[in-house]
């Protein structure tokens, strides 16, 4: 199974992707945008910790959760 397939298995709607490097960022967006979006994903880049943090508190408190959060930050 795909990873597609699998995130449209599994309901996933949100997602938020965060990088602390723009071109890993950009590769990211690339490839979600193209092979995932057409699921009905929607998807949150970020570039920082900060961002990340503050991004999740606002999609918590809206009651607008995201399904998968990836980070990179270590």
């Amino acid at each position: 199974m795909t990873i597609e397939e699998k995130i449209k298995q599994l309901g996933i709607k949100r997602i938020l992707i965060a990088d602390d490097t723009k071109e890993n960022l950009d590769a990211a967006k690339e490839y979600f945008d193209n092979k995932v979006a057409k699921y009905g994903v929607s998807f949150t880049y970020v570039l920082s910790e900060e961002s990340a943090k503050k991004e999740i508190k606002e999609a918590f408190d809206s009651g607008e959760k995201f399904d998968l959060v990836v980070w990179d930050f270590i």
